[in-house]
């Protein structure tokens, strides 16, 4: 990726995501760097994509412009999402065919209080369907209490009846 007029280009990416950047280093004299770089975006929302802008770093004067990468984030948020490792083009650049070798991950950091709460509440739910089948259980023993009470009820007032018919 030859961007300086006489000789090779001094590179270096910047990555961007809702507004927050992370620069490489810049490689001094390659037409192949390795930045071999990591770093961690963290947002309050899910970003929808990843920018990569590469430049040549140019003394005293603007940098120029190698290229540009996108990368969709659309399901990277999923649990189980393995991300994605792989080669990007780069576009829009000056006249530069070339591309980046990225590797993403993408996972949700919780709070740790609203992860606490969040275990918190699932244990209290999962307690409160084990209390709500314990009460459904007394009801049914309660209604067939009364079930067998309103038979014997039913008898006494038989025995009352015939009792009352031989005085």
């Amino acid at each position: 990726m030859k961007a300086d007029l006489f000789g090779k280009s001094d590179p270096y990416c910047i990555v961007n995501a809702l507004g927050q950047t992370y620069t490489t280093k810049t490689i001094m004299k390659t037409y192949d760097p390795e930045w071999n770089e990591s770093t961690q975006i963290c947002t309050f929302e899910d970003p929808k994509k990843l920018v990569f802008n590469v430049f040549d770093w140019d003394k005293g004067t603007q940098d120029d412009n190698i290229g540009n990468a996108e990368l969709s984030l659309n399901g990277f948020f999923n649990p189980g999402n393995a991300g994605f490792s792989g080669e990007l083009k780069l576009s829009g650049g000056k006249k530069v065919k070339g591309t980046i070798t990225v590797s993403v991950k993408c996972r949700k950091l919780l709070p740790v209080k609203l992860e606490n709460d969040g275990k918190r509440l699932k244990k209290e739910t999962e307690q409160q369907v084990i209390d709500m089948q314990n009460i459904r259980d007394n009801i049914d023993k309660i209604k067939q209490n009364n079930k067998e009470l309103d038979n014997k009820n039913g008898d006494l007032v038989e025995n009352i009846q015939e009792l009352k018919g031989s005085v």
